[in-house]
């Protein structure tokens, strides 16, 4: 798959919104599924040596979900969109970068949100600072996802990474960025940077379901659970169910905020080929009913 999103070098300005066809609401559907990829739907990275099992499982389980006319599925993950469309392997709607780009079925680029593009010059200088003064060892990895910067450090100790995630975070700081912390991995990103939540809440505009599964393992899909609960308050939606995968490095607050919870990504994909049968069958999918798998 041809990769067209801009790199390092790519002026800023080349980066463009996504356009009013890109944000016309789609046809309503019954269920929304808004599902986080790593550690949900397949194991978390670094890939486990049956990884060519789970995304097989994984293409056929999408194939299936987007093949039903009243339901949708959205991959909202910290991924690039790209990079997670390539694991898909289905053209799936991609929330990337936790919200903060999107990826159209079929489309060949990722389109920033509309709040990340006056911030990508900031991005693009920090990315620049970290590099001349090299403030990252051989053993953490920085991602430059261009709309925010990841920094991976799950292979370095974590009396090493502390000190010199410090320095990263009051560079970051110093700069006007945020300091966020995942599962071996902290994200540099712009004030005001789109989160999962917002992407959750965009695509219930867009296809108005009456009702919304939102499934994640991490504590980035808080935001998830948070934006799925407040849409139920609201009354944008019937009802809310928040799926949470128990599995290592799993947030606590997810397993515990969560009226589902499964073991591991095996459950999940598994759960979710049932929803779509008790949809095809006219059965009625059965969110109301608590589970612990």
């Amino acid at each position: 798959m041809r990769h067209t999103a801009a790199g390092p070098g790519r002026p800023a300005d080349r980066l463009r919104a996504p356009d009013r066809a890109v944000l016309a609401p789609f046809p309503a559907v019954d269920t929304l599924i808004c599902a986080d990829l790593d550690g949900t739907l397949v194991p978390p990275s670094p890939p486990t040596p049956d990884m060519a099992r789970h995304t097989a499982d994984l293409r056929e389980l999408c194939g299936r979900l987007t093949a039903h006319p009243r339901l949708a599925l959205v991959c909202v993950t910290g991924r690039r969109a790209l990079n997670a469309r390539e694991i898909l392997d289905s053209p799936l709607w991609v929330a990337g970068v936790h919200g903060a780009e999107s990826l159209a079925p079929y489309a060949q680029e990722a389109l920033p949100h509309p709040r990340s593009v006056p911030h990508l010059p900031a991005v693009r200088r920090v990315a620049r600072l970290i590099r001349e003064l090299a403030l990252c060892p051989p053993e953490m990895h920085i991602e430059d996802k261009e709309v925010v910067l990841a920094v991976h450090h799950a292979r370095l100790p974590a009396d090493r990474a502390a000190s010199r995630l410090s320095r990263l975070a009051r560079l970051g700081r110093a700069s006007g960025m945020e300091v966020v912390a995942g599962r071996g991995w902290t994200e540099l990103r712009p004030p005001g940077s789109p989160h999962k939540g917002d992407a959750v809440a965009e695509m219930v505009r867009r296809w108005r379901p009456r009702r919304l599964v939102v499934a994640g393992d991490d504590h980035g899909d808080l935001a998830m659970f948070e934006a799925a609960d407040r849409l139920a308050e609201e009354g944008s939606i019937e009802r809310a169910v928040c799926v949470a995968v128990r599995g290592p490095g799993a947030d606590p607050e997810c397993l515990r905020r969560a009226r589902v919870v499964l073991e591991g990504p095996d459950a999940c994909r598994s759960w979710f080929r049932g929803l779509a049968h008790s949809l095809a069958t006219g059965g009625g999918a059965r969110l109301d009913v608590p589970a612990r798998h």
